[in-house]
């Protein structure tokens, strides 16, 4: 066992010292030989400066050690302290039990019904609260196995919450703007398109409504000359318009066609969109 210098609780080295002795069935005389091996410097001192004959017995020696150091004696705390420990606000139920079972343990010949009682009195959580004056509980077994139980309630909903503040928080981060956009791309892939590269018609409920486009830095016409070679460009059909009736000084880069500008063109404005 570790020498004691006289620093440290002279109660648990003195009781460290008897439960090994006691075990190996020691003789008080072995004991009040060997008891001086345990001990180092202002300790060590200490018993050498004890009056021969001044002792008769290891109790006896005991006792004169732990007057002499009572200085460095650990306050033990009693039932009372124990009485005194209350669940704090927003502190979780393994938090309390964690901090309860750390001051019991510090308590001297602690009374198992008096434990339960301090720890039951203790909980202010409502729902745990709640289920511990419904049903009487009988032990500390069973007490400690219904907070376990709600601790790990907790745990999953606290979980799910989590999850869930996450998903709006992606969902806020989504401009009207974004969702617009989506919502035009989602549209374009219903649209019906064969595999064999045939240009594609819009509806002409495509043609009612015109959404909001994403800000462009260059003009549409400069844009189709920079992707027009793109394999991922989808151009259109020939326009459905009668020749007599479209105007000939408009001209349509993406329909090649006459009839409206290149910046007015629909289908461009949404091909751009999806390329976006």
């Amino acid at each position: 066992m570790e020498q004691y210098a006289g620093t440290v609780d002279p109660e648990d080295h003195l009781e460290t010292f008897k439960s090994l002795l006691f075990f190996q069935a020691a003789l008080d005389a072995i004991m009040c030989r060997a008891f001086p091996s345990t001990l180092k410097g202002a300790a060590r001192q200490w018993f050498n400066r004890l009056p021969p004959r001044s002792l008769s017995n290891f109790t006896d020696l005991g006792r004169a050690f732990l007057a002499h150091f009572v200085s460095s004696r650990v306050h033990k705390k009693i039932a009372a302290n124990l009485l005194a420990i209350k669940q704090r606000p927003n502190e979780s139920i393994r938090g309390f039990l964690t901090r309860f079972n750390k001051e019991a343990l510090e308590v001297r010949n602690l009374d198992p019904i008096v434990k339960f009682q301090a720890l039951r009195s203790g909980i202010r959580d409502v729902e745990l609260k709640k289920s511990l004056i419904m049903d009487e509980l009988g032990d500390m077994y069973e007490l400690f196995s219904r907070c376990e139980k709600y601790i790990n309630l907790a745990e999953v909903l606290t979980a799910e919450k989590e999850d869930k503040t996450e998903k709006k928080a992606q969902e806020r981060e989504e401009t009207p703007r974004e969702v617009g956009a989506k919502r035009s791309r989602d549209d374009k892939e219903g649209r019906k398109k064969k595999d064999d590269g045939k240009a594609w018609v819009p509806k002409a409920a495509d043609l009612e409504s015109e959404p909001d486009y994403m800000a462009l830095t260059h003009t549409r016409a400069h844009i189709l000359n920079e992707i027009k070679d793109q394999v991922t460009l989808r151009w259109p059909a020939k326009m459905v318009k009668p020749v007599h009736e479209r105007n000939k000084n408009k001209y349509c880069h993406f329909h090649q066609d006459h009839g409206h500008n290149t910046e007015e063109c629909r289908q461009l404005k949404d091909e751009i969109e999806a390329l976006i």
